[in-house]
């Protein structure tokens, strides 16, 4: 299967984009915070306006597990979370974060991540910010 996340790791330097990935455990002033910087096909999917009259994009990315797994992200000092038998470097919806554009960290909203013979290939994801 790595030639298949190989062929996605070709197409995402073609015409993707940087994309930052922010984990964060523990609780204010204690908090813990992990990045990586990861390449993506990111498409804005539609708008709405949010409370207040605020402008709120919808992003559709697709990225590779190629910078997380290089990365060891998010590193030793983050705990495994339930479910404990997943791989806990697979990005999470509704906790985890991403940088994209120059705005602050949105909220992942939604992750699938892609599986071919046992082995994580791609994941799809939405954000919403």
């Amino acid at each position: 299967m790595s030639d298949l996340i190989a062929a996605l790791d070709r197409a995402l330097a073609g015409y993707g984009e940087d994309i930052t990935l922010r984990r964060v455990t523990g609780i204010a002033p204690n908090q813990v915070t992990a990045d990586v910087t990861c390449r993506a096909k990111v498409t804005a999917s539609g708008v709405e306006q949010g409370p207040g009259g605020v402008t709120v994009t919808h992003y559709d990315i697709v990225i590779s597990p190629t910078q997380i797994r290089d990365r060891g992200w998010p590193g030793g000092q983050f705990p495994a979370v339930p479910p404990f038998d997943r791989d806990q470097s697979i990005p999470r919806a509704l906790t985890d974060k991403v940088l994209l554009r120059g705005q602050p960290p949105i909220a992942l909203t939604f992750v699938d991540p892609v599986f071919v013979n046992g082995e994580w290939v791609r994941a799809n994801m939405k954000a919403v910010g």
